[in-house]
């Protein structure tokens, strides 16, 4: 068994979208991002490739590179989807926290989990997404950024 761990976090603009987990969340701010800015998302490859000790996000998907320039990062979860099958590792499960002042994102966590589980097409219940708030405190308080803690457990898969 291997375990993954990953914080990311980004900025927070007006009028750029707010893509959570996959899923485009009506807000006011956006993030900042050479990609979709999708923070859980970011967090989880970040995690999933930690276990398998692969380097990081930036390694494989560079935000120097033009053709991740506002990618949708479920795209990042389908290669590193091929990496754990290359490297015979399956997920036992993923639980992750995203937090963020506001919007609130309770009733977005079903459909996050959803969107994560069809991309790495693993069951739904080996996905866990829980929200919160930093309480009015720091950046992320004034709702200045948003930020995603992920862990992971991996499997050895043995043929």
């Amino acid at each position: 068994m291997r375990i993954g761990s990953s914080i990311d976090i980004h900025r927070l603009e007006k009028d750029l979208r707010l893509v959570i987990g996959g899923i485009e969340i009506p807000s006011e701010k956006g993030c900042v991002a050479h990609s979709d800015g999708d923070v859980l998302i970011h967090a989880i490859v970040d995690a999933l490739l930690g276990a398998m000790s692969l380097g990081d996000i930036g390694e494989h998907f560079s935000d120097q590179d033009p053709k991740y320039k506002g990618i949708d990062s479920s795209y990042f979860l389908i290669e590193v989807k091929k990496l754990l099958k290359e490297n015979h590792y399956k997920i036992s499960n993923i639980d992750s926290l995203v937090i963020l002042e506001k919007p609130k994102l309770k009733q977005y966590k079903k459909q996050m989990e959803e969107k994560i589980a069809q991309c790495l097409e693993i069951d739904v219940s080996k996905v866990n997404v829980k929200a919160g708030t930093n309480e009015g405190i720091g950046e992320i308080g004034k709702n200045e950024a948003i930020e995603a803690h992920a862990v992971v457990l991996l499997e050895e898969v043995y043929e």
